[in-house]
């Protein structure tokens, strides 16, 4: 099984920990990434090479939660981005693809990969898409 937390080290951290269980609940794999910006990151897919995580624009800051704001708000400013890790390996293959605007489709409907030098591709929500370049693949070392 492969699991994630984002806010991984308390709240508004930008820390994310994807991990990899074995069929006793054991953790196996443990990768700790940092977000470039703290977001929520609703949902994931996996290939069997890649994990794809799409985030943006809902984000939070220990400022806004020391202002009284409710957790979670919307920045416009904040570009949609895709983070991409490998399955299997440690630190080898990662991308972070960002996006020309901010937007946000919180479940990931299907991703694949291929053996070509593109091997992930994610489809994300016809808005989110814009993130993808035209081909809709992503550009991720294998």
């Amino acid at each position: 099984m492969i699991a994630f937390g984002y806010e991984a080290m308390g709240l508004a951290s930008d820390d994310v920990f994807v991990c990899t269980l074995d069929k006793t609940g054991q953790v196996k794999r443990e990768v700790r990434i940092k977000q470039p910006y703290v977001s929520i990151i609703h949902d994931m897919a996996v290939t069997q090479k890649h994990i794809v995580l799409p985030f943006g624009g809902y984000v939070t800051s220990l400022e806004r939660l020391k202002a009284g704001k409710i957790h979670w708000g919307w920045d416009q400013t904040k570009p949609s981005m895709i983070g991409v890790l490998p399955a299997r390996r440690r630190g080898e293959g990662r991308a972070l693809v960002q996006g020309s605007r901010a937007l946000h489709d919180a479940h990931v409907q299907r991703a694949h990969g291929r053996q070509q030098s593109h091997p992930v591709r994610a489809v994300l929500g016809f808005e989110f898409l814009s993130v993808l370049p035209a081909s809709g693949w992503l550009a991720v070392e294998s």
